[in-house]
């Protein structure tokens, strides 16, 4: 099913059939809002933000969807923290690189304000894709690796973003270890410390 928006909203999405697998796709196929159930589950409705454009949605089971403007998308405003270093303004330049050995999809050069793809990258999902290249930005600013998580989802959320994909891209994309399943406490943590 194809919808067009004229202006960025916050949506609900409906289905009579029951959904396993959602995807929602821009106009040059890319997919940039995905939503699984749970093992063995199934889901029926969801709310996303999407940007203005042209889109497409599809699902295991079906391709009608009602869709319902539920208003603009609500104001984000986290506060982040100060920044613990400022070095390049900006990332200037983009090098994507043939090394897949790195274990990092992406790497930044923080004084020069280059950062540096490799093919782990393109391999993820889109929304996984952003949410690396605002924290890779983020280190411009921080060295912790945990407010660069916060800067990321600060990003994509004040752009109209969505709230569920920052948090799959940062739980699938972390190796277990304890290190990162307590980053990973920390960032949910944080948001729900936001949202009261």
């Amino acid at each position: 099913m194809n919808f067009t928006l004229q202006r960025a909203s916050h949506l609900c999405f409906e289905s009579s059939l029951p959904v396993a697998i959602c995807t929602i796709t821009d106009s040059t196929g890319k997919t940039i809002y995905a939503r699984r159930a749970k093992a063995n589950g199934h889901f029926y409705k969801f709310c996303a933000n999407m940007k203005a454009g042209s889109y497409r949605i599809s699902s295991n089971t079906s391709d009608n969807f009602k869709v319902t403007v539920l208003g603009d998308i609500p104001a984000w405003n986290m506060q982040l923290p100060a920044p613990q270093w400022v070095r390049a303004s900006a990332i200037t330049k983009t090098i994507v690189t043939g090394d897949s050995k790195r274990l990092s999809p992406a790497e930044t050069n923080v004084k020069l304000g280059i950062m540096y793809l490799n093919p782990k990258f393109f391999a993820l999902p889109f929304y996984a894709q952003e949410f690396i290249k605002a924290h890779e930005e983020g280190h411009l600013f921080y060295k912790s690796e945990e407010y660069c998580d916060l800067y990321a989802v600060n990003k994509i959320m004040k752009q109209g973003g969505n709230l569920s994909p920052c948090l799959l891209a940062l739980e699938n994309g972390l190796k277990r270890s304890p290190n990162n399943v307590q980053r990973t406490e920390n960032f949910f943590k944080s948001i729900v410390h936001h949202g009261k």
